[in-house]
């Protein structure tokens, strides 16, 4: 790549008028598309280049998610009554959107493909499949839910949107950490990743009717990193015995 170190060495050179003229207008212009293609987030086609490894650097431009503010009277009342006991991430039951998205501690991996996009998480080992429009896959039946919903996906605008609906019913599916916030089947989450130079943004809106009053949007921006990927591997011994730790909240007699 031409830097404007390059122009100023070749300017310094015994060419004429005429030629030094010509020659700082060619590699201004080379520069100047050697710095656009550095830093140019999507080809022509409109597809942003997002397959890598992701490192956490911080929030978005969007405010931190507001749930609780955001809660039904149904949602508080779930709340209220559910024992932790019965949280299922004890029995390694991995983290769903918006969730495994709003992490701080682990590394993502995107992979794109042709007719797919595969998002990989270290957080609880999950794996997402998002099913890219106009390639013919075969939609869920009615009655077919799953932990981690049905994602499809486009690109519009430089971006690729993620819709994921078909989620089964999760006792903590909006929030894993106190308070603990479940979900529905009737939840939906829009996802929105953009690049940035060397930095992937990500904006989430999250909807349950069930669980929030409102639609509730999150941001978060990550960088192209080279650390090694780690797995979770999770274990159910180890967090059921984490429990002994807390009050029992319904004792057996």
């Amino acid at each position: 790549m031409i830097t404007t170190a390059d122009v100023g060495v070749f300017a310094a050179r015994t060419f004429t008028v005429r030629d030094t003229a010509a020659a700082l207008a060619l590699l201004l212009t080379l520069a100047n598309s050697s710095a656009v293609a550095a830093q140019s987030a999507r080809p022509a086609s409109g597809i942003p280049q997002l397959s890598g490894i992701l490192e956490q650097r911080g929030r978005g431009n969007t405010p931190p998610a507001d749930w609780v503010g955001a809660l039904t009277t149904r949602a508080k009342a779930i709340i209220a009554a559910f024992d932790e006991f019965a949280a299922p991430k004890y029995d390694c039951v991995a983290a769903t959107s918006p969730r495994v998205i709003d992490e701080t501690l682990y590394n993502v991996r995107i992979e794109q493909l042709p007719d797919r996009v595969n998002i990989y998480y270290e957080k609880d080992d999950v794996v997402r499949t998002v099913w890219l429009e106009g390639h013919g896959h075969p939609e869920p039946k009615s009655g077919e839910y799953f932990l981690q919903g049905y994602s499809t996906g486009r690109y519009e605008n430089g971006q690729l949107v993620v819709v994921t609906r078909k989620f089964t019913y999760d006792p903590h599916g909006i929030s894993d950490a106190s308070p603990f916030i479940p979900s529905t089947q009737r939840k939906k989450v829009t996802e929105r990743y953009s690049r940035e130079g060397n930095m992937v943004r990500v904006d989430v809106v999250t909807e349950d009717p069930l669980i929030l009053t409102k639609p509730v949007r999150f941001g978060w921006q990550w960088e192209f990193t080279k650390t090694p990927w780690m797995p979770f591997d999770c274990s159910i011994e180890t967090n059921l015995t984490m429990l002994k730790f807390l009050p029992k909240r319904y004792p057996e007699p």
